[in-house]
């Protein structure tokens, strides 16, 4: 839960899924106010896999990890599977072997899974689902799924009234438990 003052501007950034190779950006509300960190990326033509975004690099009431990936296998010729997001209701599932860790119920992608023999990886899952592996056994290089973008909900108190019509939204922010879109934000791609 977060106190605002009336009239002041905060910056809402969406931060977008990581590359192959490339961490993920931080979702944030208010600048530093609220932060959820974005996993970090796989190594670069090794087995290494990436983290998921960490409690200790975000800030707010309430904060959870994102799923960490698995590493891959290079005797049994297969990928590490992405971990799975968080969301509203705890932290993603980590990656096991090739297979993909799992997404929170509400607002988080499950992970890519890991490939096997020469192919690239797969693509995490909305919201913050990482990516998976590739893998070769060939001179071809592959690449990497990309992790999935966060995602940023603002919920007000169902006190708060409406100052103008041309505030009702594009379902970016919320009033009260029915979550009845109320004001549409921009949103910046870190």
């Amino acid at each position: 839960i977060v106190s605002v003052i009336p009239g002041n501007t905060y910056s809402v950034v969406v931060g977008s899924g990581g590359a192959a190779n490339t961490a993920g950006g931080n979702s944030s509300f208010g600048g530093t106010l609220v932060v959820a960190a974005g996993g970090s990326g796989g190594t670069f033509n090794a087995i290494f896999a990436g983290a998921g975004g960490t409690t200790a690099a975000s800030t707010g009431t309430t904060t959870y990890a994102g799923g960490n990936g698995a590493n891959g296998d290079v005797t049994a010729n297969y990928s590490g599977g992405g971990g799975g997001g968080a969301g509203t209701t705890g932290n993603g599932g980590n990656a096991n072997g090739r297979f993909a860790g799992t997404g929170t119920t509400l607002d988080g992608g499950n992970g890519g899974a890991g490939v096997i023999n020469s192919a690239n990886g797969i693509s995490g899952s909305t919201y913050g689902g990482g990516g998976s592996g590739a893998v070769t056994n060939s001179n071809t290089d592959r690449n990497g799924g990309s992790g999935a973008g966060g995602q940023v909900i603002i919920t007000l108190p169902s006190s708060v009234a409406l100052s103008s019509p041309s505030q009702i939204a594009n379902d970016t922010v919320f009033q009260g438990d029915l979550k009845q879109p109320l004001f549409s934000f921009a949103t910046a791609i870190s």
